[in-house]
């Protein structure tokens, strides 16, 4: 991973670069919502897919299913409109 992108609505609201061995990066921002809207790293499921050091491939799975379904439902309603 060489950085992460915080999303917010579909536009990019801060970047993170990541440093050391590419494996954790660390941030701490304030993000203001002035109504409902999704927040989104979207590099993350591919890496997450990609990643070999899990605990037990459940863990693995639940998290994959996490992201997936949050991804599917953002998709959702930005197709129609939201």
């Amino acid at each position: 991973m060489d950085r992460l992108d915080i999303i917010r609505n579909g536009e990019i609201i801060h970047t993170v670069e990541a440093t050391g061995d590419g494996l954790t990066l660390e941030t701490e921002i304030d993000v203001r919502m002035d109504g409902s809207g999704w927040i989104a790293a979207p590099r993350m499921l591919g890496d997450i897919h990609s990643m070999d050091r899990w605990d037990d491939p459940a863990h693995k799975a639940e998290v994959v299913a996490t992201f997936e379904e949050g991804l599917r439902l953002y998709r959702a309603q930005a197709n129609d409109g939201r």
